[in-house]
């Protein structure tokens, strides 16, 4: 475990701009901050940085300024201000349109997160090209027809279905094809949603009613259970005040019964998890998480190939009853979820210090941050 730390930054102050959802702004003016805000602006203190939030609605190009929301130490308020704009800009909301994104690179602004989110096809596409790395990707496809589907399920009775763009499980669907020919169902919508049909024909409904837009479809993976549950992992995987990729935290999850995923799940530490559940040797544990750190910076720096530098990402993976490891999705942004729920209060601290030392990091960088545009 990494120890808490600050470097002294001799030079200005770097600012960095936090975009927020309406939501979020609101619960900041009524001194309601989140728990993530709350441990964003005691890192903000530690890494000696000038933080404030906004929405994409408080920028005024014209003028370069953003009307947002800071917290003030000498009130102990949250409170509204005028700022020019930031150093760092750090999207903890929403996806930012290519005018907006390049409007803020011409005055210099560079970026702590991808500006947009990860597209799930093109995330697939980039770590295919890994020769390290393909074969720990399910066989992907898009999904553009309902013949597609069926092609699908002649190669495997489970498939996942996601959209394009995603984030903590909201639109991901799995279908298990039954011995019979019936097939079920599982998704979340706020809860979790089961559906058993006769014939493929009187699921397309269901289908067309949960995606608007185009989605991928993937090969079940045979995932390691535990009593039934199904379990996998999620790293919060981030470049520190040096500029270099560390994994800070590994949180495994066990899923709800018959959900398709783990993300409204149970939470515990790697090493405890590990070592009191499945009982490995304190030697297998350490071998392990080596093996597995060095397949997440891998994936992490070719995600970042078709992307661009990031701050930080949420990667989610998984072992098979084979052990052998599996990526199910990169996100851009993180909500901290397994964080918070498995981890002592240093290492949480340490995964938002993390981001504003990476901050000042690129905020005295020299060059220009580089993006590749085949994927902009």
């Amino acid at each position: 475990m990494s120890t808490l730390s600050s470097t002294t930054n001799k030079n200005k102050e770097t600012t960095v701009g936090v975009l927020i959802t309406r939501r979020t702004l609101r619960r900041l003016q009524k001194q309601k901050p989140s728990l993530n805000i709350i441990k964003l602006q005691e890192a903000n203190e530690k890494a000696k940085t000038k933080l404030y939030m906004f929405t994409l609605k408080e920028i005024d190009f014209n003028r370069d300024i953003i009307y947002g929301i800071y917290f003030n130490p000498s009130t102990n308020r949250w409170e509204k201000g005028k700022f020019s704009l930031p150093d760092v800009f750090y999207r903890r909301s929403g996806s930012l349109n290519q005018t907006i994104q390049r409007k803020l690179q011409k005055k210099g602004v560079k970026f702590l997160n991808s500006p947009k989110g990860f597209n799930n096809w093109e995330v697939s596409l980039l770590l295919l090209q890994n020769k390290d790395l393909c074969s720990h990707v399910p066989l992907t496809r898009k999904c553009q027809s309902f013949k597609d589907l069926t092609k699908m399920f002649k190669r495997t009775n489970t498939v996942y279905l996601k959209s394009y763009i995603g984030g903590r499980g909201k639109k991901v669907m799995r279908i298990i094809k039954q011995p019979n020919k019936a097939y079920h169902c599982s998704y979340f919508n706020k809860h979790l949603i089961e559906h058993r049909v006769n014939t493929f024909e009187a699921f397309q409904k269901t289908i067309r009613s949960f995606y608007k837009k185009e989605f991928i479809m993937q090969e079940g993976i045979d995932l390691l259970t535990v009593d039934g549950y199904l379990v996998d992992m999620r790293a919060e995987v981030q470049r520190n005040g040096n500029g270099n990729v560390e994994v800070t935290a590994i949180a495994v999850r066990r899923g709800k019964k018959n959900s398709p995923i783990t993300t409204h799940s149970e939470s515990y530490t790697f090493d405890s998890f590990y070592k009191n559940v499945l009982k490995y040797s304190d030697q297998q544990v350490s071998t392990f998480k080596e093996e597995v750190t060095q397949f997440l910076k891998k994936v992490y720096e070719q995600v970042e190939e078709g992307y661009g530098r990031c701050g930080e990402m949420g990667i989610d993976f998984a072992l098979d009853k084979n052990n052998k490891l599996w990526l199910i999705e990169c996100n851009s942004r993180s909500a901290k979820v397994s964080l918070h729920k498995a981890f002592d209060q240093q290492t949480v601290n340490q995964s938002f210090l993390n981001l504003l030392e990476y901050a000042k990091y690129i905020a005295k960088e020299k060059s220009e941050r580089k993006y590749a545009s085949h994927y902009q």
